[in-house]
């Protein structure tokens, strides 16, 4: 059985599909799965949501979505 798509190559698919995704709509969720749990830098969310990667730090301190803490 084939794993799961992560949520950054689901997002991905749907932009090279032609979706404009809308980064005033994405979820507390969405983000802290992206930032946190997938690990994607927020330049690279931003370049997927067409935003800046500051815009993406901003979302974050709004949603209390902090820098990852390396062990």
């Amino acid at each position: 059985m084939p794993a799961e798509k992560s949520l950054f190559d689901q997002l991905t698919l749907r932009k090279g599909n032609g979706e404009v995704l809308d980064f005033t709509k994405i979820t507390y969720d969405e983000l802290f799965q992206l930032f946190d749990t997938e690990r994607t830098p927020d330049a690279i969310i931003g370049e997927l949501y067409g935003v800046t990667k500051s815009a993406v730090r901003s979302k974050r301190g709004r949603f209390d979505i902090k820098m990852y803490e390396f062990e």
